[in-house]
C-alpha cells in the first residue's frame, strides 16, 4: 500500500483529517505531522514562522520515514508548502494533490487576510473558533500562534516563496483543486498557477467553501485516490 503524507492548513492540526481518513485508509498508508507551533508540536527554537520552516520539517520527516518519493495531500498552507517541497526538493515528492491553497499574496492580500486574525476580537466576536483554537493549541498557546501566523502572511504579501518562475519549475506532477464556493481561494489564482506548472491537473470540488470541514469529502477523497492510481508505480 502506497503512502500518503497529509498536511494541515495555518491555525489547524493533523486532527483535521480525521473525516478524511477512513475514506484514504484502505488505499493508502497515511501519514501527518504538526507543523511547528500548531497542535502538539513544539514552537521552533529559531526562526520565524514561515513556507520555507514548515518544508524543512516535511522534508525531515520525509527522510526520516521514507525511503522513496512520497505523495503529499496539502490543505490550504498545507499545499503550499507542499508545492514549495516540490519545487525545492523534487526528490523528496512523488505527487501533490492540494485544496483550498492561497497561491495570490501581496501586500495588499497579506493585510486583508491578517485583518481576520486578532485574538482579542475572534474571543469576543467567535467564542467558538476561540474555543475550538485553544482545544487544538492550547489554552494560551493559540493566541500567540495567530499572531506568528500573521508575520507570516504579511512576509509573504512582501515576498512570496513561490513566484512564476518557481512554478514552472516544479517537476512532480501537481493536482490543483479549489471548492467552488471558496470565499478565501479564487478559481482564478488556481488556474493561474495551473497554467504556469508543467505537469498539472485541475480539479473543482462541487458546492465547497473554503474549510475543510466544510469539503465533498467523497468527492475529494475519490479526486485524491485517482491521483495515486494514475502516478503509482510499484
Amino acid at each position: 500500500m502506497p503512502p500518503l503524507l497529509l498536511l494541515h492548513g495555518a491555525m489547524g492540526c493533523q486532527a483535521n483529517f480525521d473525516a478524511l481518513r477512513p475514506h484514504l485508509s484502505p488505499y493508502f498508508a497515511l501519514h501527518s505531522l504538526d507543523f511547528w507551533s500548531h497542535g502538539t508540536a513544539p514552537t521552533p527554537s529559531e526562526g520565524n514562522l514561515s513556507i520555507a520552516l514548515f518544508a524543512e520539517q516535511v522534508r525531515c520527516y520525509c527522510a526520516e520515514h521514507f525511503d522513496q518519493p512520497v505523495p503529499i495531500f496539502g490543505y490550504s498552507m498545507g499545499g503550499y508548502v507542499a508545492c514549495y517541497l516540490a519545487r525545492h526538493y523534487p526528490q523528496t515528492v512523488a505527487w501533490v494533490h492540494t485544496l483550498a491553497t492561497k497561491w495570490a499574496w501581496s501586500p495588499d492580500i497579506a493585510q486583508r487576510e491578517t485583518a481576520l486574525l486578532n485574538p482579542d476580537r475572534i474571543a469576543e466576536k467567535v467564542p467558538k473558533y476561540a474555543a475550538s483554537l485553544a482545544q487544538q493549541h492550547g489554552a494560551e498557546r493559540w493566541r500567540d500562534l495567530l499572531l506568528q501566523t500573521a508575520q507570516m502572511m504579511r512576509a509573504m504579501g512582501d515576498a512570496p516563496p513561490l513566484s512564476g518562475a518557481d512554478f514552472a519549475a516544479v517537476a512532480p506532477p501537481i493536482r490543483l483543486s479549489v471548492g467552488d464556493r471558496d470565499a478565501m481561494v479564487s478559481l482564478e489564482e488556481t488556474i493561474g498557477v495551473y497554467r504556469q506548472l508543467p505537469n498539472a491537473q485541475l480539479a473543482v470540488l462541487p458546492q465547497t467553501p473554503h474549510p475543510l470541514d466544510k469539503a465533498n469529502i467523497a468527492f475529494l477523497s475519490a479526486s485524491i485516490q485517482e491521483m495515486g492510481k494514475l502516478h503509482y508505480t510499484t
